[in-house]
């Protein structure tokens, strides 16, 4: 069952998935409805689960479930994803693609595979000061805390050139209120 997002517990669990592009305003749209409509009869062991979902910067889809209320399970998972590779194949766009990397670049996001966020880092257009989306993220607490993270405090910090290597020493997030 459909819950607003606001509503879920910080507890709940989420999963991320980021398009190597923006969505349209028609493809958001189509989107919302599909996930709406699956969400709203999500179960697991035919029984419902308490879920959500936002789609941020018209680019991640972000889905969340109450597993104080009940806990999901990989063949729920795997409906989810399921859905997901059907609005791949609609769209012509990717939400699985793992080997893809956003960040903010002044005022925009921008998404490049890893071979090129890599060459990015090495000539040091992406620095530690840089602010990666990092959807690995577990919670709804984490997404407002961690989702948005200077390059230096999460997964992308062994990618990062430096001429004096640094103490490792994570930063405060930025905020993701953008």
């Amino acid at each position: 069952m459909y819950i607003d997002f606001d509503n879920m517990p910080d507890t709940s669990r989420l999963w991320i998935y980021m398009a190597n592009r923006r969505l349209t305003d028609d493809e958001k749209e189509k989107t919302e409805k599909r996930l709406q409509a699956f969400i709203d009869t999500w179960q697991v062991h035919n029984e419902d689960l308490k879920a959500s979902f936002l789609i941020k910067y018209k680019q991640f889809i972000i889905i969340l479930v109450d597993e104080n209320y009940r806990e999901i399970s990989g063949c729920a998972i795997d409906k989810s994803v399921h859905l997901l590779q059907a609005l791949e194949k609609e769209l012509d766009i990717e939400f699985l693609n793992k080997l893809i990397v956003s960040f903010w670049e002044d005022d925009r996001i921008k998404t490049v595979g890893i071979k090129e966020f890599i060459d990015l880092c090495q000539k040091e257009i992406v620095h530690k000061d840089t602010i990666i989306f990092d959807n690995t993220i577990k919670t709804k607490a984490e997404l407002a805390k961690y989702w948005q993270w200077y390059a230096i405090g999460c997964w992308t910090h062994k990618l990062l050139k430096f001429k004096h290597p640094p103490k490792i020493d994570f930063y405060s997030p930025k905020s993701s209120d953008n």
